[in-house]
Parts: structure tokens; sequence; C-alpha cells
């Protein structure tokens, strides 16, 4: 039991180390809000390609994909969203702050944060059995959350600016990429091989940096009790849901620890920016994000903890 314990901090507590270092570069002033910004960015389209690329290549494409276990990811963010619209529509009278109730819900930090504890816990060479969840998921996330507030706000939902903004994803682009190479048998030079890995190397660290470094934390007094919700919804009461539904489909191994750092992850910093684009909550939104990060370290790693000493993987 100790030994899992072990195991599953060694996974998460380098990520979450990562996010301190970010912070404590902001507090110091490094780096400002607009550097931070421009950071932000600049990591997402420069390095992000490079490292989904590698995580396709150099991973051991024969097991193969699991789509049915694909399907149940999209299947858990899709249901997730409808029924805390339908539950939280009843509790919350403002229609801008259940929209944010709704897309922390089902929208976690799944590439920044979840992809680096599936790696420490699996290693680099099995990423290839779970890159078709980020093909699928990443854009499931992102067209939820936009019919999601657009719905809630009372807005119009532009069909062609998501497909183009799903298209043009740096992290899809990436991953596709790295399967065309594989499925062509592509062959890469050794000296641009190592520029890819190079560049893929410095994604998920400067990333998780960039991260800390956008956690402000703001006033709570105003929305106390909707904050409290949402912070439950998304660290304990999604993950316990899903897990245990997975668990009697036979979800096991490398699937099921994907599934559970997804479901059991941090709201997206993103759904700040977009709730405050799309006139939401946009204090609601930030709350959550910093609030979510800073437990999701004790949640992940006990939520990790219980599924590997029942042998779930």
């Amino acid at each position: 039991m100790y030994a899992n314990f072990v195991i599953c901090l060694r996974a998460v507590l380098p990520v979450f180390m990562m996010i301190l270092i970010g912070m404590g570069v902001k507090k110091i002033g490094w780096l400002t809000t607009e550097e931070v910004k421009k950071f932000n960015k600049f990591t997402f389209n420069m390095f992000f390609p490079p490292m989904m690329f590698r995580n396709v290549w150099e991973s051991d494409m024969s097991k193969g994909m699991s789509w049915g276990f694909v399907f149940f990811c999209v299947f858990t963010i899709v249901a997730t969203a409808l029924i805390s619209s339908l539950v939280f529509r009843r509790i919350e009278k403002d229609p801008r702050t259940v929209a944010v109730m709704v897309q922390a819900s089902f929208r976690s930090n799944f590439v920044l944060m979840g992809l680096p504890i599936v790696t420490n816990l699996f290693g680099q060479a099995r990423m290839g059995e779970i890159a078709a969840v980020l093909v699928v998921v990443v854009p499931v996330f992102n067209v939820a959350a936009v019919v999601v507030l657009e719905t809630f706000r009372g807005g119009t939902i532009d069909i062609r600016s998501i497909l183009k903004g799903v298209l043009t994803n740096p992290i899809i682009d990436g991953t596709i990429a790295g399967f065309l190479f594989v499925a062509l048998h592509i062959p890469l030079h050794p000296m641009l091989r190592g520029v890819i890995n190079d560049m893929a190397d410095v994604a998920s660290p400067l990333a998780l940096i960039i991260l800390g470094a956008s956690i402000s934390f703001q006033s709570v007094r105003a929305e106390k009790r909707q904050l409290v919700i949402t912070v439950l919804t998304r660290l304990l009461i999604v993950p316990a849901v899903w897990t245990a539904i997975a668990v009697p489909l036979g979800i096991r191994g490398i699937h099921f620890a994907t599934l559970t750092v997804m479901l059991c992850g941090p709201a997206a910093v993103s759904s700040f920016t977009m709730a405050q684009a799309m006139d939401c909550d946009g204090e609601l939104a930030g709350n959550t994000v910093v609030f979510t990060s800073a437990l999701s370290v004790g949640t992940i790693v006990l939520w990790l903890f219980f599924y590997k000493n029942l042998g779930m993987f």
C-alpha cells in the first residue's frame, strides 16, 4: 500500500512543483500578466505540436487504439455537460453563472496536467495508446464549452468558427501529423528527430510554469456557495460517478488511469479566458481555476492511490 502511494505521489508531485515555480516567478515580478499571456500562446503553438508528434511517433502502436474507450471518454464529457446543466439551473438563477459552473464540471486541464501525470505513471513509450483520446477529447472539450457558454448567455453558435478552431488546434495538428508519419512509414532524419525531441522536452515544464504564473487569487466573498459546489463537482462528484461506472465496464490499465486523471483534474485555465471573453461569470471561473488547481494536488493523488490499490492500473 505504501509503495502504491509513493508511485502516485511521484507521478503527481513534480507537476505541481512546476506550477509552484510559476507562481513564484510571477510573485517576484519576473513575468507580468501580459508577458504570461504571450508566453502561454508561444508555448502552446511552438512546443505542443512537437510534443504531441513525439507521443505518437515514439510509441508502440502495435497495441492499437481502443475506440470504445475513446467513445466512453466523449460520453462522460457530453453526459456531464447535460446533467450538470439541468441540475445547476435549478440551484442558480443567473444563467451566466450557471454557464461557468457547467463548463467547470466537464472541462478539466487534461492536456497540461493530466498528460504529464500519465506519462510519469506509464512512461513515454505507452503514450501512443491514448493519443486518439487527445485527438477526440480536446475538440469535444472546446466545442462543448462554446455551446454551453453561448447557450446560457443567449448568444448564437458559430459552427464555422468552431470548426476552424478545431482544425487549427496545435495539439490536434501535432497528433495527426504523428499518426500520418507512422501510418505512411515516413522516416525521420536523426538531426530532425533531435530537434523535435528537444522542443518536445520543453513543452510540459514550460507550460506548467506558465500555468502557475497565470494563477491569481481573487475575492470569493460574493460567490462562496457557487464556488464550493463547482469545486466539489469538478474534483469529487464527477470522478466518483464515472470511475464507478468504468470499473464494471472492464476499463483497466493505462486507460483507467487516463480516465481518472481526465475526470479529477482541475478546471482548465482556458475556461477562465473563455468565460471572460463570452461575457459570463469571469470571477467565478477564475476562482474555480485557482481553487481546483490548489486542491487537486491532494485529490488526484488520493484518487490514483485508491484505484491503484484496487488494481485498476
